[in-house]
């Protein structure tokens, strides 16, 4: 209720949020992008499997390059604060749906891990088919 009070005296219509089950169901769908908006030194150390990065320091500029207003786009970020900027301004450019994945990343860290890449590790479900070949 907070938010729509927010918005109406502010001029910003409030986040739309998506949950980790939800992100989970629909992460690989080429219809799908998830956009990571954290800096290149975090999104490396870890990031969701497929997902883009584009740091919120040059998100404005970068962004119209990487993703298209006819995508559905997920935001990312360490904790769901710093993508509701990225969210308003793929807003104004006209994208119908854009989400945020609530919590972030920190969130995927406890509940569905598995859909994260650590540097220097390759993800369990990859390591469990190379041991099944041999």
């Amino acid at each position: 209720m907070l938010r729509y009070i927010w918005g109406f005296f502010f001029g910003k219509k409030p986040v739309e949020f998506i949950s980790a089950n939800r992100l989970e169901k629909i992460y690989m769908n080429p219809k799908y992008v998830v956009v990571d908006t954290r800096p290149m030194g975090e999104y490396l150390d870890k990031y969701i499997i497929g997902s883009v990065n584009i740091p919120q320091t040059s998100f404005y500029r970068q962004s119209r390059k990487k993703v298209h207003p006819s995508q559905h786009v997920v935001l990312v970020c360490r904790n769901g604060h710093v993508a509701t900027n990225a969210y308003h301004t793929l807003k104004k450019r006209q994208f119908r749906w854009v989400r945020v994945l609530k919590d972030g990343i920190n969130d995927l860290e406890n509940t569905k891990q598995y859909l994260l890449v650590e540097k220097n590790k390759v993800p369990k479900q990859i390591t469990e088919d190379k041991n099944k070949k041999a």
